[in-house]
């Protein structure tokens, strides 16, 4: 079966941004030595098809956290890092062909709207293994690719081990979910009610992004995009500091993948409370 081809987008020299059907965007980083994949989409296809086009290095993956849009595709590679505090995370999302389906037929007509649904769905592999093997990556963890180090950063927040990759060439952070127009906090049910805790270490996250601010360009999505002005780290932490001060709080809305409670400010828009 001949697979439809993901737009590629070149980011800066041998830097560039994948486009997974638009559902979710992940990105190659080609070394001196070998490359990184950062994220591996949500297991539509073979990713393998468009990086041999760039590349033909030895390939890592550096997930930036578990959500099945971001490592569904992981196990086609043999070299995958991933923060362990999203171990729980990507054992309930890893390797469930009907949870991709769901998020293809959900996602697909909001983000894909020009796309056959049904030829995205028959792309996923029914016989994905069900268990992911990586190794654990932490705050400060470098990987060298030759001229380019990428260095790590933990940003929980929208899942406990989420992390970014700094890029020493281009100075680009690539955040996964971290850090998209649209940060979402989840709620696992309405009953469940405040994500103030999760509110505060969001907060915690963003403060020692801080740290970083000066050595960072722009700031690389998960979804849309890719590129975002940096200034949406200044955005986000302001909008936690004043929703955990009470001098803010977000409105009830239902959007056609979202439904929530959410504040906005310049760049920024934060599904503090979102029950999808």
């Amino acid at each position: 079966m001949t697979q439809l081809k993901k737009e590629i987008i070149k980011l800066a020299d041998n830097e560039y941004c994948i486009r997974d059907y638009n559902l979710d965007n992940y990105y190659l980083i080609v070394g001196d030595k070998k490359s990184a994949l950062i994220d591996t989409g949500s297991g539509i296809g073979d990713p393998r098809l468009e990086i041999r086009e760039i590349t033909d290095k030895d390939i890592l993956v550096l997930l930036t956290h578990g959500h099945l849009d971001h490592a569904g595709n992981a196990y086609y590679f043999d070299d995958i890092y991933m923060n362990e505090r999203d171990d729980e995370l990507l054992d309930e999302h890893f390797g469930n062909p009907d949870m991709i389906k769901w998020f293809i037929e959900t996602r697909g007509p909001v983000r894909f709207p020009k796309g056959d649904i049904e030829e995205l769905k028959s792309y996923v592999n029914e016989n994905m293994p069900d268990k992911l093997k990586y190794k654990n990556v932490s705050e400060g963890d470098k990987f060298e690719l030759g001229t380019t180090v990428l260095t790590t950063i933990e940003i929980p927040g929208h899942t406990k081990g989420s992390v970014g990759y700094l890029s020493s060439s281009t100075k680009y952070l690539y955040a996964g979910d971290a850090l998209n127009q649209g940060i979402i906090i989840p709620c696992k049910s309405k009953e469940q009610g405040s994500t103030k805790k999760e509110i505060e270490t969001m907060r915690s996250s963003l403060e020692n992004l801080m740290n970083y601010y000066d050595d960072i360009d722009k700031i690389c999505m998960g979804h849309d995009g890719p590129f975002k002005d940096k200034s949406i780290i200044k955005d986000y932490l302001s909008l936690c500091k004043d929703l955990l001060s009470g001098k803010i709080k977000g409105q009830y809305e239902s959007q056609e993948i979202r439904e929530g409670y959410v504040v906005r400010r310049g760049l920024a828009e934060f599904w503090y409370e979102a029950y999808r």
